[in-house]
């Protein structure tokens, strides 16, 4: 999602003249600045979360969003409160790992359980994950505007 946009010019890679027009990575971090606009702390950790949730972890989170919650952040708050944005990515992504399915998968074969008691679990732990990543928001609107 980074490179596309780019080319080869002159044997490296760079951006091309439609880079800004192009990159996906810029596309969706404007949508989300033009859809969210000053209210976009209060969701860069939910970004975390269904990125750790697919992914499974919340390091690959932090590496796939980088630009976009950079792009985002540039957009909406300002280069200014990037790391607070950015930190609120990561708690939400952190948050995550109690309910990405890989985890649960694997915790349930350590213990000998199936299924049903993964399902169970997750349907536990949603809300207050949910609860928790809406905390992690409304600190970081506090933060940054305040």
């Amino acid at each position: 999602m980074a490179w596309y946009g780019m080319g080869v010019i002159g044997g490296k890679l760079l951006p091309t003249a439609s880079f800004a027009h192009n990159n996906m990575d810029i596309i969706i971090a404007q949508s989300f600045a033009h859809s969210f606009g000053s209210f976009y702390p209060l969701i860069a950790p939910f970004l975390g979360l269904i990125e750790a949730v697919v992914g499974g972890s919340a390091t690959a989170s932090n590496v796939l969003f980088a630009k976009i919650q950079w792009e985002a952040t540039i957009s909406t708050v300002g280069i200014n409160s990037f790391m607070w944005i950015y930190a609120a990515h990561a708690v939400g992504g952190g948050i995550a790992s109690a309910i990405t399915p890989s985890k649960i998968t694997n915790a349930a074969a350590t213990i000998g359980v199936g299924g049903k008691e993964e399902a169970q679990f997750i349907k536990a732990t949603i809300l207050p994950v949910l609860f928790m990543c809406l905390l992690v928001g409304i600190l970081s609107m506090i933060f940054l505007y305040l």
